[in-house]
């Protein structure tokens, strides 16, 4: 006898399981899944990595020379080495200064640094940039002064400009100069500090281009990233459309170089 089939509910397929689990089993229909992100900017991806390690290598220096100076202050040293440990001490400064300066010049390229601008006297900015040299001119023996009204005031990023006024300082003393005279005053609309010296004054390639560029000079000794560093950083400087700027000079009130720092009122 032939048998009708019986008539069957509906399959709950949850309670179905497959001897196979396929990648599908556990897909939702309605999660579209990671997006894909596209090709990856392998200059921009070193550039950052870079700027990590950089960042790195200068707090770890930070925390080097902390020690140094724990180790140092146990030693009985004589003048000599007294002198030697000022030295390296002033080297120190500026190769973190150097680090400080690269990172600033990367995050201003990748519009990732805003100028943290405020009121600032220049006289006490100018006093505190010498007292903190003092152990340059120590194992240099390089003469530090400052010229400025006390009540001249001005709106800057004080530690940006503080970088920049420390790299011409450190330049000045690695050209073996003997005297170095900062100053600042006002000019129509622009505050002007000024770092001068009684050295052999500018190469005519590096006044030609007044830091408009970064162009190499290695047989020179000179690279001219610091000149194009504090040109960024005064143009970061902005007060009623006015921009800030830079300005390369010798033999202007001292026989040697002087760099000039606009920044607008």
């Amino acid at each position: 006898m032939n048998r009708e089939p019986e008539e069957q509910g509906p399959v709950n397929y949850r309670t179905i399981e497959s001897p196979i689990n396929s990648p599908m089993d556990n897909v939702n229909p309605a999660d579209p899944g990671p997006i894909d992100p596209g090709p990856i900017d392998r200059e921009q991806t070193l550039a950052t990595l870079l700027a990590s390690s950089i960042h790195e290598i200068k707090n770890d220096f930070g925390l080097m020379l902390i020690k140094v100076e724990q180790l140092i202050a146990d030693l009985d040293l004589d003048n000599k080495k007294e002198s030697e440990v000022a030295q390296v001490r002033s080297e120190a400064a500026s190769i973190s200064n150097e680090l400080s300066r690269i990172l600033t010049t990367y995050k201003r390229n990748a519009q990732e640094y805003t100028p943290h601008v405020d009121q600032h006297a220049l006289e006490e900015i100018l006093e505190d940039i010498c007292l903190k040299h003092r152990l340059t001119e120590k194992a240099y023996g390089v003469s530090l002064s400052y010229h400025c009204d006390e009540d001249l005031l001005a709106f800057f990023d004080v530690q940006l400009i503080t970088n920049v006024i420390d790299t011409s300082i450190y330049n000045a003393v690695k050209a073996g100069v003997s005297n170095i005279k900062l100053s600042a005053s006002n000019l129509k609309d622009y505050t002007v500090i000024r770092i001068e010296d009684d050295g052999n004054g500018f190469p005519e390639y590096i006044l030609k281009h007044q830091g408009q560029n970064s162009e190499l000079n290695l047989e020179e000794g000179n690279t001219g990233l610091g000149l194009y560093f504090a040109k960024q950083i005064c143009e970061m400087h902005e007060a009623d459309n006015k921009r800030g700027y830079i300005e390369l000079q010798n033999k202007l009130s001292m026989p040697g170089a002087c760099v000039s720092l606009f920044i607008p009122n």
